[in-house]
């Protein structure tokens, strides 16, 4: 009667070392922290490229600007030698 008992109570756990291990539980605590480790390179990856994105857009923006300006400049100075 006794092995009967185990055998269904022992239906989702085996022994491994000398300890019962139920395998959904165990799956469940090693996927947890493969799944955070896995959303924790996703998020240091978008911060990663995030911040290069950034940089690129200020020294563009800036050298957008200086283009904007010279020209500026260059159409004052033409107009003003013209008038003269």
């Amino acid at each position: 009667m006794k092995a009967r008992e185990d055998k269904r109570c022992s239906r989702h756990q085996i022994i491994l070392f000398g300890l019962y291990f139920d395998y959904h539980r165990f799956l469940y605590f090693v996927l947890l922290p493969v799944i955070m480790l896995i959303a924790l390179r996703i998020d240091h990856t978008s911060r990663f490229f995030s911040r290069i994105i950034d940089t690129h857009l200020f020294i563009t923006k800036g050298i957008l600007q200086l283009k904007i300006k010279l020209a500026a400049i260059t159409c004052i100075a033409s107009d003003a030698s013209s008038e003269l």
